[in-house]
């Protein structure tokens, strides 16, 4: 490396430094909502949770639909799949996977469903 090139990284990186030091020293904004302090002690904490009662979603029931349909969906997508590329050996040793396949689809379904049933609220 150059010397020129040494100097100019050198005055880079005060001047990167100077400007976080800068971006440090700002006002600090209030949160846009209030925290808590979690205790594993047990102790009573001074700041109460919020009294209303926790929503009440569909995410249980978007979870199992969905595993439901990705997991049936799956099988049959990797039963063509597998058919198709061993029609020449009738199907043999392309099956090995067919499970997996299922039960990966039907997590993947479960996970997909229970996001889209979270946000659905149950009415009281």
């Amino acid at each position: 490396m150059s010397r020129r090139a040494t100097h100019v990284s050198l005055w880079l990186l005060v001047g990167v430094l100077h400007a976080g030091v800068a971006v440090a020293q700002t006002p600090r904004l209030q949160p846009a909502f209030p925290s808590f302090h979690a205790s594993l002690t047990g102790g009573t904490s001074t700041q109460q949770p919020p009294a209303q009662a926790s929503k009440r979603t569909y995410w249980l029931e978007g979870g199992v639909i969905g595993a439901v349909v990705l997991g049936v969906t799956s099988y049959f997508v990797y039963k063509a799949v597998a058919s198709s590329s061993c029609s020449d050996t009738g199907g043999a040793g392309c099956n090995d996977y067919r499970t997996e396949a299922t039960v990966g689809g039907a997590a993947l379904g479960f996970l997909i469903g229970a996001l889209i049933g979270k946000g659905h609220v149950k009415s009281p």
